[in-house]
């Protein structure tokens, strides 16, 4: 994970286009409710390898796995999955975890997967499932992200 701090003169177009990512992205890793109005001496997450389907959740005092995966709508053993945690692992104020987007859910590979199953039990297309992922390997442990059937639109 890479950061930047916000310097004078500097917006979220001008931050994106110097590490050619996309502005929505870049959004999304900080959680910015004010896209036009950086302060100077922010410093931002640069999402320079953040999956489609996700962004960040800054740890806050008294949060742990439990509490957060609960916002998110995932397990806490998923979501320390994810962010390669064991669930004994001390979280601290001010930590990046990756967590799903609103709407998202995830699917870890396992051994053997194979497309038409995971399509099947997941409620979905191979096309949809392949739209969400375009770079799907079917590895073991690699993250599947989906809609639930219903929500999903192409």
């Amino acid at each position: 994970m890479e950061t930047y701090i916000v310097k004078d003169g500097d917006t979220i177009v001008s931050i994106a286009r110097k590490f050619n990512i996309r502005v929505v992205d870049l959004v999304d890793a900080n959680q910015l409710e004010n896209q036009f109005f950086l302060e100077s001496g922010v410093e931002l997450i640069i999402p320079t390898t953040m999956p489609a389907g996700f962004s960040y959740y800054t740890v806050v005092k008294g949060d742990n796995l439990y509490q957060i995966a609960g916002k998110f709508g995932i397990t806490d053993q998923v979501l320390a999955q994810l962010n390669g945690l064991d669930l004994s692992e001390y979280i601290y104020p001010g930590q990046k975890l990756i967590v799903p987007q609103k709407g998202n859910k995830i699917y870890f590979t396992q051994e053997n997967d194979r497309l038409n199953d995971i399509a099947e039990s997941l409620g979905l297309t191979n096309e949809e499932i392949v739209y969400f992922n375009p770079n799907l390997y079917l590895l073991p442990d690699q993250v599947i992200v989906y809609r639930e059937t219903g929500t999903t639109s192409i």
